[in-house]
């Protein structure tokens, strides 16, 4: 009878011989120990497989081959061919295919040849306080931080006024933290909008489930289906893609934050009415699906059709799905 690997007790050296001995340990210690910890993690699998579900395994082998660059593809392949015996993955092609993919990103398009570590920071916050960001430079190269998440919430910092951007202290900060070894993901900073688009298009204001459009505030507050906030989206990204697109500094872009939450405003009726016509082809099918005679909830058309709401038809089962 073949033993489980982990039953041999050779499960963890075999794995980490496979990924350390590819490793140049003199260039970068921090790569090497969290590839070290990634093997530890990896080879844990194989004694508890019934811990993780195939999602896990394949979000943990994404990170690691974004991060241990200098894992070659014959590796990958090895550690697949692995876990595939050990888990019957039975996806293992087109994860192999997925991940030689995502690895060879990381070495020809990423300028990332070691372990990332940083945060979210937002220096917009205190532009008048030249000092806090000297002390914040020196706090971060003592922590060792060698990333950090800029512009997230910059909109109005960056274009305060309609088409009147001011990117020169975006571009001084990016020159400064280079200069300190630090480099930069950067955001497209459409996760929170600025008050002048509100006020000039106040179709971008969301419109809750019981028909009540919001005010300008929170972050999360915005039309994604509105044709005014997309293309006032557009013309952010694209400025700062043409500004920051060939900085050394600059290693990723962060796209928006956070998409979540939900609108009920005209357009997105509209859209949701335009998605169940492709969906259903004729209003007898989305009837029949929906057992719309329940109550006489009949349906004569998709014009008739509201998205779900507390003071509304929210008791059909085609809409609580």
């Amino acid at each position: 009878m073949e033993q489980h690997p982990a039953a041999t007790g050779k499960t963890h050296d075999t794995f980490h011989e496979i990924v350390s001995d590819r490793l140049d340990h003199s260039k970068n210690r921090v790569l090497v120990k969290y590839d070290t910890w990634v093997s530890s993690l990896l080879s844990f699998l194989f004694v508890m497989p019934s811990f993780y579900t195939n999602l896990q395994i394949l979000k943990i082998l994404f990170f690691a081959s974004l991060l241990c660059k200098k894992c070659n593809h014959l590796t990958l392949h090895l550690l697949l061919h692995k876990l595939s015996k050990t888990l019957k993955l039975h996806f293992i092609t087109n994860l192999l295919l997925l991940i030689e993919g995502i690895t060879r990103m990381s070495q020809n398009y990423l300028n990332i040849d070691r372990f990332i570590y940083g945060g979210d920071y937002n220096p917009e916050q205190w532009l008048d306080r030249p000092d806090i960001f000297k002390q914040d430079l020196l706090l971060m190269k003592k922590a060792h931080i060698n990333t950090v998440t800029l512009g997230v919430f910059s909109w109005s910092t960056l274009e305060p006024i309609k088409d009147c951007f001011n990117f020169n202290w975006l571009i001084d900060i990016i020159d400064k933290l280079y200069d300190n070894g630090i480099q930069v993901i950067l955001a497209t900073p459409s996760g929170s909008r600025p008050r002048w688009l509100a006020e000039t298009y106040p179709e971008v204001l969301r419109v809750r489930e019981d028909r009540t459009r919001q005010l300008y505030g929170e972050r999360h507050n915005h039309c994604y289906t509105s044709p005014a906030y997309r293309e006032r989206v557009r013309i952010i990204n694209q400025k700062l893609a043409e500004t920051f697109k060939n900085h050394p500094g600059v290693i990723l872009w962060h796209i928006s934050n956070e998409y979540r939450d939900e609108c009920h405003c005209p357009l997105c009726q509209e859209a949701f009415r335009n998605w169940l016509r492709n969906k259903y082809k004729d209003i007898g099918s989305l009837n029949q699906a929906w057992w719309t005679t329940f109550w006489s909830h009949t349906y004569n058309s998709f014009n008739q059709v509201e998205s779900p709401s507390s003071i509304g038809d929210h008791g059909l089962h085609g809409l609580k799905s």
